[in-house]
């Protein structure tokens, strides 16, 4: 597999400090752009505008240009496809502020942003990457300026091995891998399948009756739960987790034990 030209994007911000630390450690080996949304949007999925004229713009974030749009990560990747006119080896979509775990990959819009460039044809292949953290900061707006050193040992280096493994390997077969990192530095690194449920993995939405209202609480995740092998287990033991994804929701095995009678009547 080879890398030469990488698109950058994520649900933080065009210049959230995740982004910018991949362009630290990233832009000395490859061709870099980014596409990402002016503003903070975690936990919209993979949200589509239809129908309204969406502001975009053109900027340059630590030497590296990018183009930023008023709307989703699908939006942001949607508008990159008509904006770049050369193809990209590479999506890596994060590193997110906020693990994407479990059934939570629907509603991710790091995760979201990374499959829909795959599906696109963006890039044959893409990876999203989350760092887990506290609360507070998975809703943050992030700045252009932020000082990001604290980052560069811890997940930045740990991210940049995984990465250049990852493009050695040809991403162990997959399209797109799902990569959590634990929120104290490791460099211990394990596959892992998704936690088939996420109930309960999140503090419980509450809906007020009286006065029709409705909130899902931004909280880190219940510890404890997990079961052996999953991404969320994986975090809980203080791992890395890489998870194999591919961009057709499709269950092969399932379609092909239907298809033995092609087909049926009612």
């Amino acid at each position: 597999m080879k890398v030469k030209r990488i698109l950058l994007t994520g649900d933080d911000g065009y210049n959230s400090t995740g982004t910018r630390l991949l362009v630290h450690i990233l832009k000395s080996e490859y061709q870099l752009c980014i596409a990402g949304t002016k503003d903070q949007q975690s936990g919209v999925g993979g949200r589509k505008t239809l129908g309204k004229n969406l502001v975009w713009g053109e900027d340059v974030v630590d030497g590296v240009q990018a183009i930023w749009i008023e709307g989703t990560p699908v939006d942001s990747i949607e508008c990159a496809k008509e904006f770049f006119k050369e193809p990209f080896d590479l999506v890596i979509s994060g590193i997110n502020f906020g693990v994407n775990v479990s059934g939570s990959l629907i509603t991710s819009g790091t995760f979201s942003a990374a499959f829909h460039a795959v599906n696109l044809g963006i890039a044959p292949w893409a990876l999203s990457i989350s760092l887990d953290c506290s609360a507070n900061k998975y809703i943050e707006e992030h700045k252009k300026d932020a000082d990001i050193r604290m980052y560069h040992t811890y997940p930045g280096q740990e991210a940049y091995k995984i990465i250049q493994e990852a493009i050695k390997e040809d991403l162990w077969g997959a399209e797109i891998l799902n990569i959590n990192f634990p929120a104290q530095p490791t460099a211990e690194v394990i596959f892992t399948d998704c936690m088939e449920t996420m109930y309960g993995l999140w503090a419980t939405s509450v809906l007020y009756a009286d006065a029709h209202t409705y909130t899902a609480p931004v909280r880190t995740f219940t510890k404890g739960m997990a079961p052996f092998g999953t991404d969320v287990w994986a975090l809980e033991k203080g791992k890395i987790s890489i998870t194999p994804c591919h961009s057709s929701m499709v269950d092969k095995d399932a379609l092909k034990k239907i298809k033995k009678p092609a087909c049926f009547h009612l």
